[in-house]
């Protein structure tokens, strides 16, 4: 069900799905967390037959390196994000960081896949952990990588997305706003839940009912008209 302007945005039903998407992110939690406390076993030890001048530097360094490599995820992850999202806006009628949530690439892949077609032949998904999703009157593209060359992920024709919905998403964790993308057949599409990030140094869910009906009426705008050119043209 498209969500039109002034429809109320979020229905009852949440959107569902077997796996939390981001197990890097958590997987990377727990190393920070492992290092950590592996840093105060050793000091624990250290202390009972004293400190010397090496341990305190060994310490130090590994502290150091949590902070560093904890820094990098929080705003470089940001910061090359929002910096390709606003290289590609310059040329695309709509563009916006995203987060895939659930088994959102493995669905992806699978939504159009063919039963003729040889399983080696296709193009394997290159995935990421943030995307760029930009809207133009020939359909969807995912984006990764940098500003300077943006690699592009996948592209979905408008003639094969069903819908763009406001949802309430239900994982393990917790509940939260984004939007559903419904692609493939519309007698069983296939349902690709995310997230939607605000631009900047810092990675921060869109967590406002009134900024995520807006991106949804903006992609729901795209795709009618696009579809509409298309049936004139025949």
């Amino acid at each position: 069900m498209a969500v039109e302007p002034g429809s109320a945005p979020f229905g009852t039903g949440d959107v569902r799905f077997r796996r939390h998407g981001k197990r890097r992110v958590l997987g990377f939690a727990f190393v920070i967390v492992s290092l950590v406390l592996a840093v105060r076993r050793t000091a624990r030890e250290w202390g009972e037959d004293g400190f010397g001048q090496e341990d305190m530097t060994i310490i130090v360094g590994i502290l150091l390196l949590v902070v560093v490599l904890a820094l990098v995820v929080t705003f470089g992850m940001g910061g090359v994000s929002g910096a390709r999202t606003a290289r590609l806006r310059a040329s695309a009628p709509f563009a916006a960081t995203m987060a895939p949530l659930g088994d959102f690439w493995p669905d992806l892949a699978e939504a159009f896949d063919r039963p003729d077609e040889k399983p080696h032949r296709r193009r394997r998904l290159r995935t990421a952990l943030t995307f760029t999703l930009t809207a133009d009157p020939s359909g969807l593209t995912l984006w990764r990588g940098f500003a300077q060359e943006p690699d592009r992920i996948a592209w979905i024709d408008w003639r094969d997305v069903v819908s763009v919905e406001a949802a309430h998403i239900a994982d393990r964790i917790y509940r939260q706003r984004g939007l559903v993308l419904s692609v493939g057949s519309p007698e069983a599409p296939t349902q690709l839940a995310m997230t939607v990030y605000r631009d900047g140094a810092m990675l921060r869910r869109v967590r406002d009912r009134a900024a995520i009906a807006s991106t949804v009426r903006t992609l729901e705008d795209l795709r009618l008209r696009a579809l509409a050119d298309l049936r004139s043209r025949r």
